[in-house]
């Protein structure tokens, strides 16, 4: 399979992940919703993970090409989401029930936990990937010693936004996935990239210090950063207008830094997408050369053994 046929099965998995993953975010907040007003349908619940359990399986098929660790993580996470939906789907919801499935959504947090600790190699991937596992230990202690119903309501609101947040930073990541890190890095520190974006932000941080002493619709230091913001991306909210000459003059200077992190930013993206599809021809040559040494040792394979004969 060559470079091109392989961008393009990427760009369609990479599509129908994105769209899985949006239904369930936007199936999970309007579940969340629903939870804090008191309510919980359990039909509602059983699509969710069963839209869960494919993006799983889908993921793990992904996943298996590249490690099989990882692809073995996803499809026990969608064995735990088949189960809770054949659960929902076949009982009615008792407390026995509930705690069944609280149980068996835990589970399946700790052991994707367990597993992102050990494939990650620095330190703080590691506190990172641990970090929810702590979280959920705390509200499993919380729920503990609270009443039955505020229990339920809590455990709920618990799997119903941790549905929420996994879903918009794997959407998040799908979104990044694509961005070759290295080479944007290198991008970066050859246009000087760093040092003006952090002569930026000392520029917005003395800027709003200045303009809330100067400025009578500035109340605060986080309105002043906020009309700075406005400024330097050329936004230009409206909210918040500077009158005195004062306001007026620091307001020109970000103007102008701002279209100057415009156009850099602009190049920075032009030159990360040239020198990529560079990077890819190189590859569909090397790999049609590579093709193309196979064909001739193949050759002159079957011409030795017709010699041979």
């Amino acid at each position: 399979m060559n470079i091109v046929e392989r961008s393009k099965r990427r760009v369609i998995y990479t599509i129908l992940d994105g769209l899985l993953s949006t239904a369930i975010l936007l199936l999970s907040i309007y579940m969340f919703t629903h939870i804090l007003n008191g309510e919980f349908n359990q039909d509602h619940a059983s699509v969710i993970f069963s839209l869960l359990t494919v993006a799983r399986a889908f993921q793990a098929g992904l996943k298996w090409e590249k490690g099989k660790r990882g692809a073995v993580r996803l499809l026990v996470a969608a064995g735990i989401y088949l189960i809770m939906t054949v659960i929902l789907l076949i009982f009615e919801m008792t407390e026995t029930v509930f705690y069944i499935l609280a149980g068996l959504y835990a589970l399946e947090m700790i052991i994707g936990r367990v597993f992102a600790v050990i494939q990650s190699k620095r330190w703080i991937s590691r506190i990172l990937n641990a970090l929810p596992g702590f979280v959920l230990l705390y509200l499993a202690i919380e729920s503990a010693i609270i009443e039955m119903e505020e229990k339920e309501s809590l455990i709920l609101m618990t799997i119903a936004g941790t549905i929420v947040l996994r879903c918009l930073f794997h959407i998040i990541a799908i979104s990044f996935s694509q961005i070759q890190l290295n080479i944007l890095m290198k991008i970066i520190r050859r246009s000087y990239a760093l040092e003006i974006l952090f002569g930026q932000m000392m520029l917005i941080a003395s800027f709003s210090y200045v303009l809330m002493y100067t400025e009578e619709s500035i109340n605060d230091y986080w309105d002043g950063l906020w009309y700075c913001f406005a400024i330097v991306t050329t936004i230009g909210f409206g909210d918040i207008v500077a009158t005195t000459i004062a306001g007026r003059i620091l307001s020109v200077i970000l103007g102008i830094y701002g279209i100057i992190m415009v156009a850099l930013v602009t190049s920075i993206i032009i030159n990360f997408y040239s020198e990529t599809k560079e990077i890819q021809e190189e590859e569909d040559r090397a790999e049609k050369a590579h093709r193309d040494e196979k064909r001739k040792k193949k050759g002159t394979k079957g011409e030795s053994k017709e010699g041979t004969e």
